[in-house]
C-alpha cells in the first residue's frame, strides 16, 4: 500500500493496521486526516498564527463611564430574567457566526453589512474581495452578500468556516 508522503506517514504506519486503513477508506476518510485528529487528540492543536492583536478602534469598542454604567444596567435589569452562569467569547465556529447569511435573515444581513468597515476582519475581507475583482463595501451598500458571505467562510478567501474562533 502506498501512502502520501504527509507529517503524519509515521502516525499512519505506528497507528493503523491494514483492515483501520480500509474501513477509513469505505466511510470517505483519508488515513492522513485520521492521522493527524489523531495528533492534535495526542499533541494537542498546532499554534495559531494571529494576525494581530485586538485593539480599540480595530474591531473593539471603548465604552466611556457613562455607557459602562447603562451597560451594566441593562445587563443587570435583564439579568433576573435568565440564569446567567458563564460567558464564553467566540465559542462556535464561522458558520454559526455568519448563519445570517444562510438562512436570508435580511435584517440581521443588512446590520452586519452596514457595520463592515467596523469589524478587524474588514482589512483582510476587502483584500479577499478585491483579489476576486469586487469591493466589499460596494456590494454590502448594494445587499449584494452571496459574494461577502463566500469572501469570509470559503477556504479560498478568508476560510473562517475552518478556523478556530477567539
Amino acid at each position: 500500500m502506498v501512502i502520501a508522503n504527509t507529517a503524519y506517514t509515521r502516525t499512519i504506519s505506528e497507528s493503523f493496521t491494514e483492515q483501520d486503513i480500509a474501513e477509513l477508506r469505505n466511510i470517505g476518510k483519508p488515513a492522513e486526516d485520521a492521522a493527524e485528529e489523531l495528533h492534535v487528540l495526542r499533541d494537542g492543536p498546532r499554534p495559531l498564527e494571529l494576525a494581530r492583536p485586538c485593539t480599540v478602534g480595530d474591531g473593539v469598542l471603548r465604552l466611556d463611564d457613562e455607557e459602562a454604567r447603562a451597560a451594566a444596567r441593562v445587563y443587570w435589569d435583564d439579568a433576573w430574567r435568565r440564569q446567567i452562569s458563564k460567558f464564553i467569547v467566540a465559542a462556535g465556529s464561522a458558520s454559526r457566526m455568519f448563519q445570517m447569511f444562510e438562512t436570508g435573515d435580511q435584517e440581521q444581513t443588512r446590520a452586519f453589512c452596514e457595520r463592515l468597515p467596523e469589524l478587524a476582519l474588514f482589512p483582510a475581507l476587502d483584500a479577499a474581495m478585491r483579489k476576486r475583482g469586487g469591493d466589499a463595501v460596494q456590494l454590502a451598500c448594494n445587499g449584494d452578500w452571496r459574494p461577502l458571505a463566500e469572501a469570509i467562510l470559503d477556504a479560498d478567501g478568508l476560510g473562517m468556516a475552518d478556523l478556530p474562533k477567539a
